[in-house]
């Protein structure tokens, strides 16, 4: 925060009370009541600790301490009322929200797993910064959007139809879609359309969308790029 403020750039932020170097007013269990706070100075650097429903502990090196407001709280009775606040933390908890939301969105649908490599963690973490980005950038030109369905987009177009699985069977994106669940993805259904074209061979062959393990399905439809067969009946 010193650094900082020699350089110009104001700070304010939360801090753990077990932290190195901070005033031991910041580390007892005094306890106070809700709407009650304490602090201390040192240099430009004020701390503040403020009992909220739990306690808060504030760092700032642009506010004065002494400054207090009043924030509205929720009762256990679900009604309101107007509890003391240093005037530090009630602007800490008008601008924290960026952080606390992409973490929020970040963890609906993160891709990211166990891994005995840190390099992956850190790989899956920017991955999901990149497509949390995205999707606020998404939904500014969407007046309904949703998460999931920008995911499902970015991955069919990443997969693009490859697999290094061998499935037998209809793949998964044919198979009936369960209830509430959309089917085909346009992705998928409208990729190379008109290259494609059926045309009729001279022998039945095994269907390889609809032929099954224990259920074979044979035609003589087969796909003019492809050269597979494919049936083309509903």
């Amino acid at each position: 925060m010193e650094e900082l403020q020699s350089r110009g750039l104001y700070g304010i932020g939360i801090v753990r009370s077990n932290r190195k170097d901070l005033p031991d007013m910041l580390k007892k269990n005094s306890k106070l009541s809700r709407g009650e706070f304490e602090f201390a100075v040192r240099s430009c650097v004020a701390a503040v600790r403020w009992q909220d429903s739990k306690p808060v502990c504030i760092l700032s090196n642009y506010h004065n301490p002494k400054h207090i407001t009043t924030v509205l709280r929720r009762n256990q009775d679900r009604s309101r009322s107007k509890v003391f606040c240093p005037l530090a933390a009630a602007e800490y908890n008008k601008i924290m929200g960026g952080v606390d939301r992409f973490d929020q969105l970040g963890e609906w649908y993160a891709v990211g797993h166990r891994s005995r490599k840190w390099c992956h963690r850190l790989f899956f973490s920017l991955v999901d910064l990149v497509v949390v980005n995205s999707y606020v950038m998404w939904k500014l030109q969407k007046t309904e959007a949703d998460q999931l369905t920008l995911r499902l987009h970015l991955a069919c177009r990443f997969i693009s139809g490859f697999s290094n699985r061998k499935r037998r069977g209809r793949p998964i994106h044919f198979q009936t879609p369960k209830r509430g669940v959309s089917g085909v993805p346009d992705e998928l259904h409208l990729e190379k359309v008109g290259t494609h074209f059926p045309t009729k061979g001279t022998t039945n062959r095994r269907c390889c969308q609809c032929s099954t393990k224990n259920k074979g399905k044979r035609t003589k439809v087969i796909c003019g790029n492809c050269r597979v067969p494919l049936c083309v009946a509903p």
